[in-house]
């Protein structure tokens, strides 16, 4: 950034206008993952409470690009789930760009994200897009991030929802066939540090045991979230009203979404 009162140079304009844009990609990514866009039609596809495949299907019936079929996408630290929402803005990419084009693409947005220094995508997803997407929609966001950790993401689960797919079962979705899941893949994973641990040199035991306490204390943290927070939540499958707003909303939802001044 330059000095205050000092003018912008070219490079200056250039890495915000990079800047604006790899946001704004991402951010279509996003609403076409959910399928509020389309590849193949202009304007909003899905934009009505309770919003189905069905629905997008009959409005774009031969999709090159097809949406993510419960409108639940996974945010974490490591790559748990097949929808995991880098794979789908990478599969995303490939269709609107070209396969052969994807690495390239990506190395774009991340640079462009870092205004020149790459920032992981991964990383700009668990840290940064929620913030961006709430400066876009001024504080009324239509994807909802559900986070079990809302002040340190990358410790915890998040996916996103969003508003116009959400039903009163979403949640319980959330619950069984992503945090669950992620919980049980992160057991899987500890067991498998333990029977490593058997073998391992001095070096390779000291990595592998600071990678046990760092998923051991995570694991704990998602389980008691589910248990005290999701779980009860989730089997009162709460009705929204889109008619109310967002502001009436989310604070329904908000004690398993990502805190939000002035709804939550």
């Amino acid at each position: 950034m330059p000095k205050k009162g000092a003018a912008r140079t070219e490079d200056e304009y250039r890495a915000l206008f990079d800047l604006d844009l790899a946001r704004e990609l991402l951010s279509y990514a996003v609403g076409c993952i959910m399928g509020r866009y389309s590849l193949d039609e202009p304007g909003l596809i899905l934009a009505d409470a309770g919003s189905t495949m069905a629905d997008y299907e009959a409005q774009v019936p031969n999709a090159r690009f097809r949406p993510d079929d419960d409108g639940i996408v996974p945010i974490t630290e490591n790559e748990y789930f097949p929808d995991d929402i880098v794979s789908r803005v990478r599969d995303f990419l490939a269709v609107a760009f070209g396969e052969e084009n994807v690495t390239a693409n990506v190395s774009w947005i991340e640079h462009a994200l870092g205004s020149g220094k790459r920032k992981d995508l991964r990383q700009y997803f668990l840290k940064d897009f929620y913030s961006d997407h709430l400066k876009m929609y001024s504080n009324r966001p239509i994807y909802w991030q559900v986070s079990s950790n809302s002040k340190q993401p990358s410790k915890g689960f998040n996916a996103l929802i969003y508003l116009h797919r959400y039903t009163p079962a979403t949640l319980g979705i959330v619950r069984e066939n992503y945090a669950n899941d992620m919980l049980d893949k992160q057991e899987a994973r500890l067991t498998t540090i333990a029977h490593a641990l058997d073998t391992a040199d001095k070096a390779e035991a000291t990595k592998l045991r600071k990678e046990q306490a760092t998923l051991t204390q995570m694991q704990r943290e998602i389980q008691d979230w589910v248990t005290t927070t999701l779980f009860p939540l989730s089997t009162a499958e709460i009705e929204l009203d889109l008619d109310d707003g967002v502001k009436q909303n989310y604070p329904k939802l908000g004690a398993v979404l990502k805190y939000v001044k002035g709804l939550s």
